[in-house]
């Protein structure tokens, strides 16, 4: 069974070591603020390249906004697409899906300074912060 206050602190702790895009303060509930220790809100600041490895049509139903759709297959044909000089924070549906894994061992082979998101957009979710729907 998952502890939803771990869920949220760690969801939490990896949107805020990320720096995820869209310069925004976004203010969480109270419920999610006190379930993540006191932290009431993440900075999102764009110092990251943000990008959704699940299938597109799972970005096009729900995505991290600023997120690029960059399936996993994909990778390694659009590493041009990201700027060597950022970060590059994968996401996928969660802690056990190895979609971001394997993003990131094509990225860090190729030069990139890449990190896995620990949770993925069911994390995002729970943690009440706002989610996009369509294309990038």
């Amino acid at each position: 069974m998952i502890n939803r206050r771990h869920f949220v602190q760690s969801s939490l702790a990896a949107a805020a070591a990320y720096a995820l895009p869209t310069p925004r303060l976004y203010a969480l509930d109270q419920a999610a603020s006190q379930a993540a220790g006191g932290l009431a809100a993440v900075r999102l600041d764009g110092s990251a390249t943000v990008i959704d490895v699940r299938p597109r049509s799972e970005y096009m139903a729900a995505h991290i906004p600023g997120a690029l759709s960059v399936p996993v297959n994909e990778v390694k044909r659009r590493l041009k697409d990201f700027p060597k000089s950022r970060e590059v924070l994968a996401y996928c549906r969660g802690p056990y899906c190895v979609f971001s894994l394997d993003a990131v061992k094509v990225l860090r082979r190729n030069g990139y300074r890449a990190r896995r998101a620990d949770e993925g957009l069911p994390g995002w979710r729970l943690a009440g912060l706002p989610v996009a729907a369509g294309s990038e």
